[in-house]
């Protein structure tokens, strides 16, 4: 619709100047679908800028808990990074010793999905605890997916948050963004509870804490 009435204006204008509609209605829409795309590649460029500040910023830091590396990372920068671009981001905790996480391997994601990385493979590195990411507000509520085991079992499986954490052996926390809710998975708990007391869904242990 812009490009139309750009091109209409633009037409009109050559018209009245002397020109031919044609070649100033051309030339009006050119220029509004270069705009167009010059705005959208400052976009990402600021987008891509802010995105490694917000690494710089929060990888330097520690946390007491599993939970408050999570928290810090909507709280200091992830969610309103979120709210800005209307995209996804996550990090992964590590573990350093009793009393200290800390955030890594951020990751940069879309409107409707992020890849979140795997552990360091690496043994002699701290151990990766839990993931966490956001969502925007075109997401729903909580984590996607969902796994359930009978008996140390897992017959049905479902693509999404849940079954990523669950093949990683990872606790997970997720942000939904401007809502403020903020839910964890103790995929822990549910690993262990799945191999002790038949059919067990990963629904029951999520937990919302916001």
């Amino acid at each position: 619709m812009g490009t139309v009435a750009s091109a209409v204006v633009g037409g009109t204008a050559s018209e009245l100047g002397g020109g031919k509609f044609a070649n100033g209605a051309a030339t009006a829409a050119f220029q509004f679908l270069f705009n167009q795309a010059a705005t959208s590649v400052q976009r990402e460029q600021q987008k891509l800028a802010d995105f490694a500040k917000l690494k710089a910023s929060l990888s330097v830091r520690t946390f007491q808990t599993a939970q408050r590396a999570a928290e810090g990372f909507c709280d200091l920068g992830g969610c309103g990074f979120t709210l800005r671009f209307g995209v996804e981001v996550g990090a992964n905790i590590q573990e350093l010793g009793k009393g200290s996480f800390r955030l890594v391997d951020f990751v940069l994601g879309d409107e409707g999905s992020v890849i979140m990385p795997p552990a360091d493979p690496n043994p002699r590195a701290p151990r990766t605890v839990a993931n966490v990411h956001t969502h925007p507000s075109t997401s729903g509520p909580g984590f996607s997916g969902g796994v359930i085991r009978q008996f140390g079992i897992k017959p049905d499986r479902y693509d999404g948050d849940i079954e990523i954490n669950y093949s990683r052996n990872l606790d997970g926390y997720v942000f939904r963004v401007p809502q403020g809710d903020a839910w964890h998975f103790n995929q822990t708990a549910f690993r262990n509870a799945s191999t002790k007391n038949g059919e067990v869904h990963s629904g029951k242990f999520l937990r919302k804490f916001r």
